[in-house]
This record gives C-alpha cells, structure tokens and sequence, in this order.
C-alpha cells in the first residue's frame, strides 16, 4: 500500500494519472495536484478517499514539512515530518454514483464495524506507539461545518484541541492506551453557557483482535452556569455533571454498556446509545433521566406560580428514544414516555377548580378583562352557541389530538424537537390547547425551556389532578385567545376582522380565523399593509388546509370546491384576493 501511495504521489506531482485503486482495502484514492515548496515543504490539493459503501473523505489542502534538523536534534525519526490539513470533510455520497471502488473478485463489501475495529486498530498503533506531528485546522460532516470544533494539534505525546475560542490540553499516554483533557480557563461561549473547570479522559480497557474492543469514557465538569433566553430568563447554575461512559466495539455493533451513567447535579441518568450491523448508519439513542425530590424542588422553586409542595416521594422518570442515520441527519425520529409518581393533590397550591366555574381573566399587561360566565354575555360566548365547525376546524389546526390526550402530546413534542434541530432554531413549542390556555391565563409570553416546564406541569394538573372537562378548557380557550392588539376570544376577533357574528362565518373565513392564531399580531400588521408574503401564505394555507379536512372527511368535496378566493374582510381591511 505504501509503494502504490508513492506511486500515486509521483503521478500527482509530474501531472500525469492521478488517481489509484487499492480493492484489497476497497479504496479509490486521488489527488488533484501535488506541490513542492521550497526544499522541505509538500502540498498536496484535493486529496479524497472513498470507499466501496460510498464513504468520501476530502481533504482540501495538506501539508507535509520534513524537518531533517530534528533528527539530528532529538535522534529520532519520529520528529522528522510534520503534518497539516486545512479541511477534513467526511460525507456519504448519493446511489449510483460511478467513482466508487469495487471490491477484488467476488468478495463482499466488509462488514461495517469489522472495518471500524481494523480503522481504529491502525490508529490506535500509530496514536499510542508513535510521537506524532499533525494539525488539522477544520473539519465538517455532511453539509455541516462543525461549529465548535475548530481545531487538533498533536504534537509528541502533547494533544491540544480548539473549541470555540477555548482550548482543552492533555497527554497521550501510549502505555496506558489513554488519552486525558482538560479545560485550560474556564469556558465561556457567546451562547450564554460558562463551565469553570473540564476534565475529559478516553482510555481502551479492553483489547481482543477478534472478540474487539471496550473503552471508557470519563468526565467531570463543574461550574455550570447556563444564561439563555431559550433556558430561563435568569442564570441556571449547576454545581457538577459527571459521565462515566463504557463502550463496546464488536462485528456485530457499536454499543454503550449498560453499566454507563451520567449524573446531572444529582439527577441520574442512563444512556445507551447502539448501532446494530444490520442497521448502520442508523444511531439509536435510548435515555433514562430519573428526577427525585430534590431535582424537582429547584426547578420549581424558579416557576412563576407556586403549583405544589414538593414531597420526599415525588418523583419524574422521562425515557427519550432518538434514531437518526450517521450520514442523513434530517433522517431523524423522536419518541417520548414520561412517568410520574407520589404526586399528592393534598398538596397542590395552584387551585384550579376555579376554572370550571365563571370568573373573571385579565389578560397580563393592559387593563382588558373577560368575564367568563356560563351564560352569553357582552364578550363572552358559550361552547353551546357557537357554531360546530369553528371549534372543530380549530382542534383540528392547532391540536389534533386534543380529545385524546391528557393536557401534553408527547407526539407533538417528539415532532418539534425535530423541526427545531432541523431549524437549528425555536420554529415550534409542541403546545396543546391546554398548554396555550395555561400560558395565556397563568405565564409570561417568554419563549424559555423553563416556561415550556411549568406550561407543561399546570396544563397535566389541569387535566389530570383536577379534571378540568374538555369541552370547558376548549370553551374558556376560544374566548380568551388573541386575534389582535386588545382584540381576544372568537366573538370579537370575528367581529374584528369580518364584522359578523362567529356564527355567521363561511368555511374559508373560519380557515383563515385558524391561520390568525398563531401570530395574531403580525397578521394584522400585515393585512394592513397587504404584503405579498401574506397573500402567498394564506393562499397555501387555505388550499392545504381544505385539502386536509376533504381528506379526513370534515367537509365534502362541494365544500373543498366552493372555498372562496376572496376573502371579504371588515371595512377597515377591505378585500383580499388569494386567485
């Protein structure tokens, strides 16, 4: 193999054949130009290697500088060339592409992580048993550049690693098979998390050619502070977060034992994280978080309301499941299970019970009140007294599920967690119809992980604890919910924007009454000043929306036909025409 990577290097120095096939490792090697500088520097440009299950590995530039003073120096020849990468960029490349090698005679593609353990065999030989002399200034996977990992430079038994401006230093330590970190100044990013102190070790303990290999992975970090606008609104801090990790590398999968842990400032948590052969790339991701008393009492003790006094028994179990494929990351599925126990309704101090009888709502920040009575009143609108189609059209946009479940949807929650990593972005909150009802009467409009915790503990309670009829949460929803600026509940944000009763809307009305839900505000703002992008969206909107409730038979097919493309508004907006 050596001979043939000359070969080809001299091919890609004098310009001639610039590519060549190694089938006994199922490898297609190239260079697009190779470079002398000066008498001891070789630049090599558009190095790529892929292999027959169409992995591609790229590498932008490298250098190699040969140092013949070390040497003499240091008597070694280990010392005696230096390596540097610009850019390493692994990616998967597409069916049917024709640059990729194939395998010598009949044999077979090599099983995946029979290749991982002869990689990792190759590299740990060089990584423990030689000094070496490399920096690579970059990497990305996919179409990704990976943010925080900036740079590694190994250098002797000496390993650095940039990480965001931050750098984390340690040893190779070849006889011991491990490698240490640790966090030279404590760690402070632009996205409001600081650590006071990292220790990082990677150690192999376990080393059988066949059989393969198990490794440790230990980490301690402490100093924990966490101010994000998407976390609380005040810093979070957390005294410790340790991780003891086992993993096992075998023909069959890439496994975390189960003896592996992480503690999260006393909050245990038990990750397993698998690829099976016959499922890679696919990455599964099972965890469990246990949250005792005493977890439970510091996250709400932060809540805006005081919903309960916490007791020795309390108790909240979440289990995660993630699979997501190693090279198409938007491949992604998230489930969800959580279990509580020891909750008493003896000690609940946010009283709900009220909700199912008539009181009166201010709505935070302005002096605008909503009597929410059992009979009509002046703003207020019975359940009974509004057209069928109206509350069942708005079930069916904003909670589908809403007769089924109990105050959370874990499925809407699996499917947001989702589109935000896919955003890398806050584009979606999971939030039911209970959950809007309890941050409309109870919480501060803040997009927060903390408000998102304390929406999700009141509308379960709601639910569950107090059994707050469906019908009443649906009910008290629609005449509380905003539609503009001081404009709230169905009987006013109708007669705002189409000056009608809500018993009077047509189909496409109540569509576009569903579309104003979500940014009553910013609709309004932009029917006034008729933007393009709103004529496009409605339009969209309502096709895709009557499309639905034809599919799920919630009107006829003469419905779907009749939707309206003029949308007659109030005086104040005039006509709005979707054609």
């Amino acid at each position: 193999m050596i001979i043939k990577i000359l070969y080809l290097l001299l091919c890609g120095l004098f310009r001639s054949k610039k590519e060549i096939r190694l089938p006994e490792y199922q490898l297609l090697m190239t260079v697009s130009r190779i470079r002398i500088i000066g008498i001891n520097q070789l630049r090599i440009e558009g190095l790529k290697l892929v292999s027959a299950r169409k992995y591609c590995v790229t590498i932008a530039q490298l250098h190699l500088r040969f140092h013949p003073r070390a040497i003499l120096r240091k008597k070694t020849w280990s010392a005696a060339v230096s390596l540097t990468a610009d850019m390493i960029h692994l990616q998967r490349l597409p069916p049917g592409d024709t640059d990729t090698p194939k395998a010598a005679g009949d044999t077979p593609p090599p099983e995946p992580f029979l290749k991982l353990m002869q990689l990792y065999r190759k590299i740990s030989r060089i990584l423990f048993n030689y000094p070496l002399h490399i920096t690579v200034k970059g990497f990305s996977f996919e179409q990704y550049r990976l943010p925080l990992l900036q740079s590694v430079s190994i250098q002797g038994n000496r390993i650095s690693i940039a990480l965001h401006g931050q750098l984390l230093t340690g040893e190779i330590q070849g006889p011991q098979r491990r490698i240490t970190l640790r966090l030279q100044t404590p760690f402070d990013s632009r996205r409001g998390i600081s650590v006071g102190a990292l220790q990082l070790a990677w150690q192999e303990t376990g080393r059988q050619e066949e059989a393969g290999y198990t490794f440790s992975f230990d980490m301690e970090m402490t100093g924990i502070q966490l101010q994000h606008r998407y976390i609380s609104q005040e810093a979070c801090h957390l005294n410790k977060i340790e991780a003891g990790i086992k993993i096992a590398l075998n023909r069959e999968k890439i496994a975390f034992t189960d003896d592996s842990t992480v503690d999260i400032d006393g909050c245990p948590v038990s990750v397993r994280i698998f690829s099976l052969k016959k499922t890679w790339p696919v990455i599964n991701c099972f965890c469990v978080a246990e949250a005792g008393h005493h977890i439970i009492q510091r996250i709400t003790a932060r809540f805006r309301n005081r919903l309960l006094r916490v007791g020795d028994s309390d108790s909240i179990r979440l289990i995660l499941l993630v699979k997501s494929d190693l090279f198409h990351p938007q491949k992604l599925s998230v489930s969800l299970d959580m279990q509580a126990g020891g909750f008493d309704m003896d000690r609940m101090e946010l009283d709900l019970h009220y909700l199912k009888h008539p009181f009166v709502h201010t709505v935070a920040g302005t002096d605008k009140t909503i009597r929410l009575e059992t009979v009509e009143t002046a703003a207020f609108l019975p359940l009974q007294n509004i057209q069928p189609l109206l509350p069942q059209l708005v079930v069916f946009c904003e909670d589908p599920d809403f007769h089924k479940h109990a105050g959370v949807d874990k499925y809407f929650i699996c499917k947001a967690v989702i589109r935000n990593i896919m955003n890398r972005k806050i584009v979606s909150g999971a939030s039911t119809i209970t959950m809007q009802l309890t941050k409309n009467l109870f919480l501060s409009p803040e997009t927060s992980l903390l408000r998102k915790l304390e929406e999700t503990a009141i509308a379960l309670s709601m639910e569950t604890m107090f059994s707050v009829p469906k019908d009443r949460i649906l009910e008290i929803y629609l005449n509380i919910i905003e539609f503009a600026p001081m404009v709230y509940g169905v009987k006013e944000g109708t007669a705002f924007y189409f000056g009608k009763h809500p018993n009077e809307l047509s189909l496409t009305e109540i569509i576009v009454l569903t579309y104003i839900i979500p940014r009553p505000v910013h609709f309004c703002e932009a029917l006034l000043a008729r933007t393009p992008q709103l004529t496009g969206n409605l339009r969209k909107y309502t096709g895709d929306t009557g499309r639905w409730l034809l599919q799920f038979e919630i009107i006829t097919r003469e419905d779907y036909e009749n939707l309206e493309k003029k949308i007659v508004f109030s005086e104040r907006f005039g006509t709005l025409d979707l054609s």
